[in-house]
């Protein structure tokens, strides 16, 4: 792991970030005003200004991802202790000294960061069908937003090995073979 350093800690969870953390910052910043300046032609001001506030909004998505893995990890009784952002993507930190859980609980921590972006897709959903913007760059900010919220989701899921959907995987393999007294 990588160099990291905290922001800040409330109520004892902290919240970190590596320095690679700025450049996907920005690499999400380039790339949404780069889409946006190439689809309508506008100036580069405007599609500055759109890369930060869908910057804002990936940041949110990306919270309520992770407010998901702290809510079921306190229901399983390992709570998360902070949230460390690296590149465009951020993980879950927990306690050092955590005893080794049983797969039923790995899943549950891991299914919540997921089950927190359905919630975050379906918000971005019914804004957008509540407000129904009419200007082009509000209308795309949402659509954006949403299909990248959808991208960002499949992507948890998708099983590698370090992310939800992986864990999920590995876990579920795992409980099959303690059942089986492998």
């Amino acid at each position: 792991m990588a160099q990291s350093f905290q922001l800040f800690k409330l109520f004892g969870f902290q919240v970190r970030m590596e320095w690679s953390a700025l450049v996907g910052w920005v690499a999400v910043i380039a790339i949404s005003s780069n889409v946006y300046m190439f689809i309508y032609r506008t100036k580069a001001d405007e599609a500055l200004w759109f890369g930060v506030l869908f910057w804002l909004i990936y940041m949110m998505g990306l919270l309520v991802h992770f407010g998901g893995h702290m809510l079921t990890s306190r229901l399983v009784g390992y709570p998360m202790n902070g949230l460390e952002f690296w590149w465009m993507f951020g993980r879950s930190l927990y306690p050092a000294d955590e005893p080794p859980l049983q797969p039923y609980q790995h899943v549950w921590r891991a299914i919540g960061g997921p089950l927190g972006s359905v919630a975050w897709i379906v918000g971005i959903v019914l804004f957008y069908d509540r407000y129904m913007p009419t200007d082009v760059f509000n209308a795309f900010l949402l659509q954006f937003s949403l299909i990248v919220a959808v991208l960002y989701f499949l992507g948890t899921l998708w099983p590698m090995s370090f992310n939800d959907g992986g864990i999920i995987v590995e876990q579920l393999k795992r409980s099959r073979r303690q059942s089986s007294g492998a």
